[in-house]
């Protein structure tokens, strides 16, 4: 049988314009599950982060009867933010005084090993704030709208933690 010149063994111009654009929505599919799959990652890191924190807290608070930093019972009345991250990652005595030492006194705790890092400023630090009683969702919310300094708030009374990002905050970030 013979063959035409014509009839050629490659694709032609519109089978590979077909190809390319099949292409090229199949690659924008995979970046945008990527994306979504990264977002959703970070979310779970917050999560998780904040979770930690959120059960030292509580365990403290299981052990001694109130919050760290209790403005009325607590070794830290001040609110140091310093002192509070000591609370928390070496032992305790009954008045919340830490120390590197299991002993007689200091036998609560550690609750955590280190304050975990907040993963969008990768800060890992707290702001203490020995004022206010809000639920979750109220601080979450007026969280976003301040500035934001990065790191953790935390509020002493409500024994609540959440990302310190203001406005700043990614979209895609959960606020607690």
């Amino acid at each position: 049988m013979p063959h035409s010149r014509y009839h050629s063994r490659g694709f032609s111009l519109s089978e590979a314009l077909i190809l390319v654009g099949i292409l090229g929505i199949a690659g924008t599919l995979v970046a945008v599950n990527s994306a979504k799959s990264e977002a959703e990652a970070r979310e779970q890191d917050l999560h998780e982060r904040r979770g930690l924190i959120s059960e030292a807290i509580d365990s403290y608070r299981a052990d001694h009867g109130w919050y760290p930093c209790d403005p009325a019972r607590d070794w830290n009345r001040s609110a140091n933010p310093a002192n509070l991250v000591r609370q928390l990652t070496e032992y305790t005595d009954a008045t919340g005084r830490p120390s590197v030492e299991r002993n007689g006194s200091a036998k609560f705790g550690p609750y955590l090993s280190s304050l975990p890092a907040e993963p969008v400023s990768g800060l890992a630090k707290v702001t203490v704030d020995t004022n206010r009683e809000r639920t979750l969702g109220d601080l979450g919310a007026a969280t976003a709208g301040g500035e934001g300094r990065g790191g953790w708030r935390y509020e002493v009374r409500s024994g609540h933690v959440v990302a310190d990002l203001g406005r700043s905050f990614p979209a895609n970030y959960p606020r607690f």
